[in-house]
């Protein structure tokens, strides 16, 4: 029901979430802070906002929300709480995203001080070679969604899978891993 609200609230805001994680999160620089960017932040302050989705939400629901309130519970109180959380639960969203960016970040940048390392052993900087492509074609998954509502990153769809908003239009929820071979088969077939 958590979800069916925030989804709600996405619509009253209008904001538009983009394709990838990368458009919502702060990925600049080489050490990037992955924190929501100022218009998401902005978006989760707006009270008025909150509230229109609140009234909505509230006659959406109808009678349903009596039950997920509680008995004795307030609906509009559960409504307020669902709807002041926002921010903590869009952040919370983001942040399996934020590991497996972070991960493949630091793996690509620590193969790379191998490659450069001209005291290691050529197999080693072979090696180091191959594990950076990994990590790049990680980041590439992440980052580079394009229109596809059918990758598991796609912001959407991603947020779906989280928990955040429901997954209405999407068959199956990702349950993904990276694979390198399936990775470079793709990489060389495109």
């Amino acid at each position: 029901m958590r979800a069916h609200v925030q989804a709600i609230w996405l619509g009253v805001v209008r904001l538009n979430l983009g394709s990838s994680l990368a458009e919502i999160l702060d990925v600049a620089g080489d050490e990037p802070t992955l924190e929501l960017l100022p218009h998401v932040t902005a978006a989760l302050a707006d009270s008025r906002a909150r509230e229109r989705a609140r009234k909505i939400a509230r006659a959406a629901l109808g009678e349903v929300i009596h039950d997920v309130a509680g008995p004795g519970g307030d609906p509009d109180d559960w409504l307020r709480r669902v709807l002041d959380a926002l921010p903590a639960s869009v952040d919370r969203a983001c942040d399996r995203w934020r590991g497996l960016y972070r991960s493949a970040l630091e793996q690509s940048k620590r193969q790379s001080r191998i490659v450069r390392d001209a005291s290691r052993d050529p197999r080693d900087r072979d090696s180091a070679r191959r594990l950076r492509e990994e990590a790049e074609a990680q980041l590439r998954l992440l980052l580079e969604v394009g229109q596809s509502l059918h990758s598991d990153f796609y912001t959407y769809r991603y947020l779906a899978s989280e928990g955040f908003l429901p997954g209405y239009s999407f068959p199956r929820l990702p349950l993904a891993a990276f694979t390198p071979a399936a990775a470079a088969a793709a990489a060389t077939s495109s």
